[in-house]
């Protein structure tokens, strides 16, 4: 292997680097909403409880007030908050605390949370993240398909992809879980192909391991299968002595991440997994479709794909590393989906770049005409539908779930509807949130203003509203006009609708 790109083709991977920096860039400027648990990221690095009010009881407090109940002041006692971080994750026993951990000491100078905020911090870490997903990558082609055109290509349908795009947006551990896999299967790569390990390169598989442990749970089923698939390549090779450097790097990872997360077997007690009895679900078959035609292949690149499959049948050999790591993406992606409480694009979106290299493993089957040819077809139909998707802009679960009129087509996600209709509403007159479910003041509180009072009552009785000539009401439900009273705006935005309510004029000239 040469000891760097050609000219040429280090050329054209900057290129392409920054063609996908730059989409990632101008989709989190049209970000305007945020997801309930983008909020929890936020909540959870600050060891800060979820904010539910006692039913029936209206509570009016500031902007700014609201804000810090949910989000905290920053500055104040970082070395509590990361201890709580490590004891506990502050009870979320969905997630190991890496993520949040980090987004804490990023965060620590910035005292309120608002949406801007959020996409500096939030959208700009994962960004930091996606420059080290790249390098990585770039090393995993190279391993895979040596120093030519294959790279760039595999570089482009990998983050091109709606899906890769979509996480980066979302301000949650996805993002540290893409790095992670990628990292973890380029070393398990160096390791089946290199016939002596440097310690350091020992030290970095452990770190791998470790990155994978800490970023999410789900992370484990890959790490068991690659972990079973370098077995079994091992042993055919006759290097058994690789399995046990594999098993004790696994052991000292496993350590480090329950010394780094104390809670870190807590994800048994969790909720979340009081669902995995209910295994494929009527929208299962659904939600596979939606993800591998809406974020992964889409239909084009399926039928390219089906295509060229079909032409180099003869020179696929199912034991070559590309096609195995291929099949293991597969397996685990719907694993994970049959064991996930919602079936969406978040759980599987890391195996991603692993399951697109057989788009460059099939073409490098091709001759160099018909390859460049083919190539361009696949980068064209990526680059395009990356600049022109669906936006979806409703929550991720209600997506998938149970919508089968929804079209199958290019889609980026986490971009979600503008809850700003707050800056439209006057200074003069009273704003109440009343909702039937606990969270949905998660989605106004950040475009709250901050020095203005708003109240928020939750519960199964309406607030008494009639005692305001003129007022502004937020619900998750349909809400009755008062007697005597008229409604002069209304909007909604996500599962949130507006009203705006005024005292009717009575004519007294009649």
């Amino acid at each position: 292997m040469k000891k760097g790109f050609s000219k040429k083709l280090l050329l054209s991977i900057i290129g392409i680097f920054v063609l996908t920096f730059s989409i990632r860039l101008y989709y989190i400027s049209q970000k305007v909403g945020v997801h309930f648990d983008e909020l929890l990221t936020v909540s959870v690095s600050r060891n800060i409880q979820e904010l539910i009010f006692p039913q029936s009881v209206v509570i009016s407090n500031t902007g700014k007030s609201f804000k810090n109940a949910i989000f905290g002041e920053s500055k104040p006692d970082l070395k509590s908050n990361l201890s709580v971080l490590h004891e506990n994750n502050f009870y979320n026993r969905d997630c190991p605390s890496l993520y949040f951990t980090t987004f804490r000491i990023l965060s620590n100078s910035v005292d309120v949370f608002d949406i801007n905020s959020l996409k500096l911090w939030g959208c700009g870490f994962n960004l930091l993240l996606f420059c080290f997903e790249f390098f990585v990558m770039t090393l995993l082609l190279r391993r895979l398909f040596g120093d030519n055109k294959l790279v760039p290509i595999g570089l482009a349908v990998t983050f091109l992809s709606t899906g890769m795009i979509s996480m980066t947006l979302f301000v949650r551990p996805y993002e540290l879980q893409i790095l992670s896999v990628i990292l973890l299967t380029y070393l398990v790569v160096v390791f089946l192909q290199d016939e002596t390990i440097s310690f350091s390169k020992y030290l970095l598989l452990i770190f791998s391991l470790f990155l994978c442990m800490s970023s999410g749970y789900f992370m484990l089923l890959y790490i068991g299968a690659i972990g079973l698939l370098s077995t079994v390549l091992f042993y055919l090779k006759k290097r058994i002595g690789r399995v046990f450097l594999l098993l004790i790097g696994f052991l000292l990872a496993l350590g480090l991440s329950t010394l780094f997360y104390d809670g870190y077997f807590s994800f048994l007690e969790s909720n979340r997994f009081t669902h995995m009895g209910t295994f494929f679900s009527d929208n299962f078959i659904f939600s596979i479709g939606k993800i591998i035609f809406s974020f992964l292949f889409y239909v084009p690149v399926f039928v390219l794909l089906a295509g060229v499959g079909i032409f180099v049948r003869k020179d696929v050999k199912l034991n070559d590393l590309p096609v195995l790591l291929f099949f293991t993406g597969i397996i685990v992606s719907l694993l994970i989906e049959v064991l996930a409480p919602f079936k969406i694009l978040r759980y599987v979106s890391p195996f991603f770049p692993i399951i697109l290299l057989i788009i460059p493993y099939l073409l490098s089957k091709l001759k160099d005409k018909i390859r460049d040819i083919v190539a361009m077809a696949f980068v064209s139909i990526y680059f395009i539908l990356s600049l022109f998707p669906i936006k979806d802009e409703i929550q991720d679960y209600q997506v998938n779930l149970n919508n089968f009129a929804n079209p199958v087509r290019a889609s980026i996600e986490n971009l979600y509807p503008n809850a700003d209709f707050l800056k439209n509403f006057d200074d003069e007159n009273p704003v109440i949130i009343y909702e039937h479910t606990w969270f949905n003041h998660y989605y106004v509180i950040p475009f709250m203003k901050n020095n203005r009072e708003y109240l928020i009552s939750y519960g199964n009785g309406e607030p008494v509203l009639t005692k305001y000539n003129h007022y502004y009401v937020i619900t998750d439900y349909v809400y009755k006009i008062p007697k005597g009273y008229e409604e002069i705006k209304s909007g909604k935005s996500y599962n949130l609708t507006w009203y705006e309510v005024k005292k009717e004029v009575i004519d007294k000239s009649n």
